[in-house]
Order: C-alpha cells, then structure tokens, then sequence
C-alpha cells in the first residue's frame, strides 16, 4: 500500500507542477490603442518569477485584436545569432531601438529587435523604465503599420527557435 499512496501523491504533485508552469494572459485592443493599450497592459502585467519567456498570438475579431499571451520557461534556442547574421533591411527607428525589418523568410513576414532576446526581456525592460514609452510606440507604430499593410494577417511571437525578440505575421 505504500507504494500506491506515494506515486498518487507523485502524480498530484506532477500535474500541480504541469499546471503551473505555463501561466496565460489575454488582452483585447482597439486598433487606435494598439502601441498604447500594449504598454499600459505591460507596465501593469505580473509576471511569474519563475518563468523567463512569454509569447503570443493574436486574432482579429470585430475590429479588435485579442492578444492571448503565455508565460514560462525555456532555455533552449535552436539558433542564437549575432545582429550582423540577421540579414534584414536596419531600421533605426530611435537612438535606442534598432530593428530588422522587411525579413521575408519562407511564407512568414518578420520584425528583428535589436537587444532583447525574447518577449519576456522586453517587457522587463519596459517594467524597470529602460525602455520608454516612446521606443515602445516607435517598434509597435511600425508593427501595426506593417500588420495592416500585409492584409490583417495575424501577429505572432513565440521565439521558441531563435535567442532574438522578433514578431512575426502569419
């Protein structure tokens, strides 16, 4: 009997574990509060701790983009390139915020940040002040920009292969 209570006990404390290793979040914004409805959503978003990665996905509904965001660990990229082995074209769209950008790679259409390796980093950054408002508005200006020129494809971040922030439109 011994053994049978312990592994049931193993087993709650397994899916406990499983349970709280991705953490979502979700966020529904007006097109005209985009860059600004994102910053104020990051600027007040809790963070798990324990977690050092959050990517995203995105739907367009009725005029409005939902943002459905996940939270936890990885420490694994297949690819960690040095800036120069990105070959995009530079935009440097202020003194601080730098990204590639017209990154056409297979049938995804994509936007390199310079300095952050994921999406967790960037919000981090934004939490602590190191990026203002200002860069903020500057990359998701031109993320929407592009979002609308390509068709309303949806918008995407899961960084899961490459060790740099980059957002990508499917």
């Amino acid at each position: 009997m011994g053994p049978i209570k312990t592994k049931r006990r193993s087993n709650k404390i397994k899916s406990k574990k499983r349970s709280q290793s991705i953490k979502k979040y979700r966020i529904t914004i007006h097109p005209k509060d985009f860059s600004e409805g994102l910053y104020q959503y990051f600027k007040r978003m809790k963070l798990n701790k324990k977690h050092n990665f959050i990517n995203f996905t995105t739907d367009i509904k009725n005029d409005k983009i939902i943002f459905s965001f996940q939270s936890r660990i990885n420490r694994h990229y297949n690819s960690d390139p040095l800036w120069e082995d990105i070959h995009c074209k530079e935009l440097i769209l202020s003194d601080t915020m730098i990204v590639k950008t017209e990154c056409v790679i297979g049938s995804f259409h994509k936007i390199f940040v310079k300095g952050f390796h994921n999406l967790h980093e960037y919000i981090q950054s934004i939490k602590k002040n190191k990026t203002d408002k200002k860069d903020h508005q500057l990359l998701f200006d031109l993320i929407f920009k592009n979002q609308l020129f390509l068709k309303n494809k949806n918008l995407i971040n899961h960084n899961l292969d490459v060790k740099t922030l980059h957002f990508k439109f499917v």
